[in-house]
């Protein structure tokens, strides 16, 4: 009985350790409705804590990342002091921009990033239509591009002032390698955290959308705020349940 108990203990604890994935408390807002609520369904089905919400919320303590998923709406001056607040504090954002029919919100996106990455002049938008083939950047800071290789945009918007490949601050390219993404890792920025941006809101809903969710929201977790709690993964839950089989076989033939 007591080495039944030890080989049951033994078995949770591979489960809980040897295949945990981390579980975020994650915030989505923006109001591309459509691109938000798959990115929010997608990140939930990764066992994250979602809240999904057409605008930020007034508190931003309780969350480890923030995706903001928008096309047209500016970020105001108080959102923007939210957010720089929040990556002060080790949070890990990521920020769409657009093609030139959202310069507006382009325009703000360049405003906060300028206030918050060391040294500033980068300008988000106002580059024209960028097309393909994009291609992610080998050599982006955190190693957030690890294992991929495309991007698929619907209609990518440009950036310029991230210097040229391999610059780890280029996190995806175009035609010309015009840079149509961009990374900062907490040594990048005024006071710390992780910070993302891509220039398309549209990308969420291509099929290989997921890969790229998944390295953007490990790399922003790697600046988070708040430790991120341990789930096991289906893996984990499977050989748990292999193990459980294989106590009761053992205790049958006893």
């Amino acid at each position: 009985m007591l080495k039944t108990i030890k080989l049951l203990g033994a078995a949770f604890v591979i489960c809980a350790w040897g295949s945990a994935a981390n579980a975020a408390a994650i915030l989505v807002f923006g109001d591309y409705s459509s691109s938000r609520n798959t990115l929010a369904s997608d990140l939930a089905a990764m066992g994250h804590t979602v809240t999904n919400s057409a605008t930020l919320a007034s508190d931003l303590s309780g969350f480890d990342t923030i995706w903001h998923v928008g096309a047209f709406a500016p970020l105001t001056a108080g959102e923007q002091g939210q957010l720089s607040g929040f990556l002060a504090s080790g949070g890990g954002i990521h920020l769409t921009g657009e093609r030139p029919c959202c310069e507006v919100l382009n325009d703000s996106l360049q405003d906060f990033v300028n206030g918050v990455v060391i040294g500033g002049g980068i300008t988000v938008g106002d580059q024209g239509d960028i097309g393909g083939p994009y291609n992610f950047n080998p050599n982006a800071a955190g190693g957030v591009t690890a294992g991929l290789t495309t991007w698929v945009p619907s209609a990518s918007g440009g950036m310029a002032g991230l210097g040229l490949l391999p610059d780890p601050n280029i996190l995806v390219t175009g035609a010309g390698n015009v840079a149509v993404g961009g990374v900062w890792d907490s040594g990048d920025l005024v006071s710390g955290g992780r910070l993302t941006l891509m220039m398309d809101v549209n990308w969420f809903s291509i099929a290989a959308r997921i890969p790229v969710i998944e390295n953007i929201e490990a790399y922003l977790e790697g600046g988070s705020a708040n430790p991120s709690a341990n789930v096991p993964a289906p893996g984990a839950l499977a050989l748990l349940g292999l193990g459980l089989l294989g106590l009761g076989a053992r205790r049958r033939l006893a």
